[in-house]
């Protein structure tokens, strides 16, 4: 196995006249690239820099990454005779020159990063002392006074109180309120009964009273359309019903209160009426209640329609064989030729 050889320190380390190194040509070089002689120094300074070489020569200690660059090298770190390890040692110690820089410091202990850290530090500490400190200390001394209560008051009452406090009232802003009337104050800032010098500001939230918005149009949507539409103006539905209509496609809305373009509060309701699809070919059943079944059958027969089950039933009142209850029950619509159940008194029943 190769050592690292003496002309190391002879032809490429030792010092010139001039007191600088000598380093290689560019022939020799180029004619072993792998194998130069200097490479096995630097790797020694490589090393010798992070510290993985000692005087005694010990290179147990070594990385395995260094250890793989001097195998790569020809120049085993074991079998590296003790008095070579200790020439190139002297050399870089009496050539500091040599050396590879050092690493770089860890972020914490940068000079220029310890600068804005340092600053922000003082800031958080002003700011501690000026809160807990000097603002305490400058309210209590001197003359202060009690802020009052004006939420719930209108605005130009709660402006008076405040000026007659010594305090100057700002209007910050205006939000909508379900509960409070339009022009009432729903909140103050600073609160009421803190300490403070007077002069201070206080700054008034007013409520705008209900939120109104306008009802979309709703006819001829369909349920589910209708809800994303109330719900973009941050309304919602009330009551559903279904309806026969010849205007409006089954399952669409024909009908809708409050009607569309009107403002309301966003707290209202809309009703909705769902079609059912048209009246054609439908007929409403007639009211055949108290007729005799005589009659009943009669007017059932004039509407297209037809009997459907008889069905008898005692009754302490009414008259026999009158119709006491039907169905379907009267208003529906229904198909031509549907069947109309009836039930009729048998007779009047013994007390």
């Amino acid at each position: 196995m190769a050592y690292i050889s003496k002309p190391i320190s002879e032809s490429i380390c030792s010092p010139a006249e001039d007191g600088k190194i000598n380093r290689p040509s560019a022939s020799t070089e180029s004619e072993h690239p792998r194998h130069q002689p200097h490479k096995g120094l630097y790797l020694f300074r490589k090393l010798i820099t992070f510290r993985t070489v000692t005087r005694t020569g010990c290179c147990t200690n070594l990385s395995e990454s260094a250890k793989v660059d001097l195998e790569e090298q020809n120049h085993p770190i074991e079998s590296t005779p003790p008095a070579e390890q200790a020439h190139h040692i002297e050399l870089l110690e009496e050539h500091p020159q040599l050396r590879l820089p050092a690493p770089p410091k860890p972020w914490y202990f940068r000079r220029r990063l310890w600068i804005p850290l340092g600053l922000l530090g003082v800031l958080i500490a002003l700011f501690l002392v000026m809160n807990d400190v000097v603002m305490p200390f400058y309210v209590k001394s001197g003359k202060s006074a009690i802020v009052p209560n004006i939420v719930g008051l209108s605005q130009k009452i709660a402006v008076q109180k405040l000026s007659d406090a010594g305090y100057e009232p700002v209007q910050y802003e205006v939000r909508f309120d379900e509960k409070a009337a339009e022009g009432t104050i729903i909140r103050q800032t600073p609160e009421a009964g803190e300490e403070t010098k007077p002069g201070r500001k206080v700054y008034l939230i007013i409520s705008g009273g209900k939120e109104l918005v306008v009802v979309p149009d709703l006819h001829a949507r369909s349920l589910r359309d209708a809800k994303m539409m109330l719900l973009k103006e941050n309304l919602s539905i009330g009551t559903t019903t279904f309806a026969y209509s010849d205007s409006a496609a089954n399952g669409t809305i024909y009908s809708q209160t409050p009607a569309p373009g009107i403002k309301i509060s966003t707290a209202t309701k809309v009703n909705l009426v769902i079609s059912q699809g048209p009246t054609l070919g439908r007929v409403p059943v007639p009211d055949l209640r108290k007729m005799t079944l005589k009659e009943a059958i009669e007017k059932i027969n004039a509407q297209k329609l037809s009997v459907g089950n008889v069905s008898f039933q005692s009754s302490p009142t009414g008259e026999p064989n009158t119709v006491i209850e039907q169905y379907p029950t009267p208003g529906d619509l229904v198909t031509e030729n549907s069947n109309i159940d009836l039930f009729v008194i048998r007779g009047k029943s013994e007390p």
